[in-house]
């Protein structure tokens, strides 16, 4: 023993003398763990100790209105460990709800900053969390400012905690390397001798000083100093087997490229019991041990990890309900996707690749369209989630109820164990059910949209369209040709320079430069290519382009196949964002009825005598089907009352653009209750059952008009 110790420095001694003080501590409740356990339960804390977090959110959930500050703070901060960022915002908001607003803490802060991070609003995270001055809001402001191009926080940071005592700051620095990828540093700070944190905190455990096997002690997760962690504070509701930790070290052997030790180590994270609750790292860990076995020659566990983490991003996903949170949350993990679909690709599995780079897309629209159609006005209500849960307790009471009249006395306590748990399990179903498509977005409701499937899609199609999906992966660029009843066609774009060639060209036709060489050379490279592959050289009449990251900005119309013809002289033209899109566009005749507004009356607008003129003419055109709605007339009231029936309908009014939220932008009619403001919720709120299939507005306002100027 005494040679053992000889091998130590001063700051290992010092370190050591600490531990028997925890270890002394543990007969006794420490004062600080007193305080940090107020107010939680035993079975709380036990839960909490064995990473069993998602247990504990279920029992808080049932009794939200009765929690306690204490449990109510745990409860948001397993909402963003599990990445529930809807839950998440909503318990914050309790939360500066119970301190009156006025005194919002660094913790609700650090959190709602935390959130920014995960969803890719790095601007926002970064200021939120400039001015809190805990460990973890520089944490969070050093994080953010790496991806905004800006490493030297993260590096004054981590530098500074990389020397420290104490786990989280030893943790925290660790991360900050790892984020600007210093690799061989996070393992040299992890596994300093005289910290150890890859012995202490990891899922593997090991061996002390003196031989002896140790139980991974809990690191404190919570970034804002509200909880413990091991030494001298014996709680955490991190896992006693800590799943960050030992993430870190993988990722940081995966990209120095000790594979052995990063495949053990990712495999150990798979198979902890409880990585469920932590779907941050549950999808990363999936992703990078996929990469593990295509180094490994091992396609098809590789294919079949990427897609587990797919699902676990887009389960994740689901609770977001901002169009722009969704977007960003989605952005840094294209790559997952990317991977998956190579892989696809090389095994010749078109349909699949094809299936994989539509759920790749943004699918803010998509997702609202398919809420609406699914649910209509109504999302599902309060009163009818708490009838379920009655009629659901009800039953499995009933049942308790008849056991206990035929079942003998000595198997009444089991039997009545395991009613309970019927009960706890139908609660359970259906508060996911409710939280998957409850009112908590503008529009109220945000469901997980059923998965592209090209066999659903084809039939939409007509018997002359083609459908062009382009997508962009980690290296290169493929194009999908779907058609009604061919088999799928896939082709990689030689797209060399291919973004600098669509803003070049873009350039040119807003400055009316010549155009016509980049033309003809986007031409080849974007539709010649699949046009050759073709037996007869050409693609069908109708085409639906789906554009994938800069084509989005191309018009495809103003290609050129030849020096005197466009694209849209050769093929009709449509473009969609994606192609679940195109089941939401209703291939009937149009009806003939027209309902026109023009004008409405707004106290402090311009006259908009054109555009009253505009709709007169239009309903001119229909008569005797249809009249028009003028000025005073052109209230929103009416506008409700009139529009279903009417194949086309056109408003030629102000309007208001809010990107912040879109949903709530307007269209400016005339002022009734409350003020005339038809809203795209409104619009939402009236269901399915209109007949328009045109919709044409004219003459918004400058607001609009410079918004959509940028889309």
């Amino acid at each position: 023993m005494v040679r053992a110790m000889k091998s130590f420095t001063k700051p290992a001694l010092i370190l050591l003398f600490f531990l028997s003080l925890s270890l002394g501590a543990c007969s006794v409740i420490h004062p600080i763990v007193a305080y940090r356990t107020a107010g939680i339960g035993q079975q709380d804390l036990e839960d909490l100790r064995t990473g069993r977090l998602l247990a504990v959110r279920d029992r808080y959930e049932e009794r939200q209105t009765n929690l306690n500050d204490r449990e109510l703070a745990l409860l948001c901060d397993i909402y963003v460990k599990h990445v529930s960022i809807s839950e998440a915002h909503a318990c914050l908001d309790k939360l500066e709800q119970r301190s009156g607003g006025a005194n919002i803490t660094d913790s609700i802060n650090g959190k709602r900053a935390l959130i920014d991070y995960l969803l890719g609003e790095y601007e926002q995270a970064a200021d939120r969390s400039k001015e809190i001055t805990s460990d973890g809001g520089r944490y969070v402001y050093a994080l953010s400012r790496v991806q905004l191009g800006d490493n030297q926080p993260a590096i004054d940071a981590a530098a500074k905690w990389a020397l420290s005592y104490q786990p989280p700051q030893v943790f925290l620095a660790a991360n900050l390397f790892l984020a600007t990828k210093q690799y061989d540093k996070v393992l040299e700070t992890l596994q300093d001798a005289e910290r150890r944190l890859d012995r202490d905190y990891n899922l593997s455990g090991g061996t002390d000083v003196f031989g002896y096997q140790i139980d991974p002690a809990p690191l404190r997760v919570d970034l804002f100093g509200e909880f413990g962690f091991g030494l001298l504070d014996t709680f955490s509701y991190a896992p006693r087997s800590n799943v960050y930790v030992e993430y870190t070290l993988a990722k940081a052997e995966l990209e120095t490229g000790r594979i052995d030790k990063a495949r053990k180590r990712y495999d150990t994270i798979l198979g902890y019991a409880w990585i469920g609750a932590y779907r941050d790292v549950q999808w990363r860990a999936l992703s990078d041990r996929a990469r593990v076995s295509e180094l490994d020659g091992e396609t098809d566990r590789a294919i079949k990890l990427y897609k587990e983490s797919v699902e676990v991003i887009e389960s994740a996903r689901a609770s977001i309900t901002t169009d722009a949170g969704r977007i960003g949350f989605v952005g840094d993990k294209q790559e997952v996707y990317g991977h998956l679909v190579r892989l696809l690709l090389d095994r010749g599995d078109t349909v699949a690749a094809f299936e994989y780079s539509e759920r790749a897309r943004s699918r803010a629209l998509v997702d609202l369209l398919a809420s609406v159609r699914e649910f209509g006005a109504q999302s599902v209500s309060q009163r009818k989630n708490n009838t379920a849960l009655t009629r659901s307790a009800d039953r499995a009471e009933t049942e308790l109820s008849e056991d206990q009249e035929l079942v003998a006395p000595e198997q009444i306590e089991g039997r009545t164990r395991y009613v309970k748990e019927q009960i706890e399990g139908r609660t359970r179903y259906v508060r996911d059910e409710y939280r998957r498509v409850s009112n908590r977005s503008t529009v109220g409701v945000y469901v997980q949209v059923t998965k592209t499937e090209l066999a659903k899609l084809q039939p939409l199609l007509q018997a002359n369209e083609g459908l062009l999906s382009y997508f962009h992966d980690n290296s290169a660029w493929t194009l999908f040709l779907v058609t009604r009843d061919s088999e799928p066609l896939n082709v990689e774009l030689e797209a060399e320079d291919l973004d600098q060639k669509v803003s070049d060209f873009r350039s040119k036709l807003l400055n009316k430069g010549d155009y016509k060489i980049l033309a003809k050379e986007l031409y080849v490279q974007l539709i010649q290519t699949v046009e050759q592959k073709l037996p007869e050289k050409r693609l069908p009449e109708k085409l639906t382009i789906v554009p994938h990251g800069a084509l989005h900005y191309l018009p495809f119309a103003a290609l050129m196949p030849s020096d005197d013809e466009y694209l849209i002289q050769r093929y009709t033209l449509s473009v969609l964002p994606s192609a679940d899109l195109r089941g939401f566009i209703i291939p009937e005749p149009i009806s003939s009825r027209i309902l026109a507004i023009g004008n409405p009356f707004r106290e402090g607008k311009a006259d908009l005598l054109g555009a009253e003129r505009e709709a007169v003419m239009v309903a001119k055109k229909a008569r005797p089907a249809s009249t028009p709605l003028l000025r005073k007339g052109a209230t929103k009231t009416a506008f409700l009352g009139r529009a279903r029936g009417h194949g086309i309908i056109h408003i030629a009014s102000h309007g208001i653009f809010r990107p912040e939220a879109p949903l709530e932008s307007s269209l400016l009619l005339a002022p009734d209750e409350p003020n005339g403001n038809l809203t795209v919720t409104d619009l939402f709120g009236v269901g399915p059952q209109w007949g328009a299939q045109i919709a044409v507005l004219r003459n918004v306002s400058t607001t609009l008009r410079h918004q959509l100027r940028g889309v």
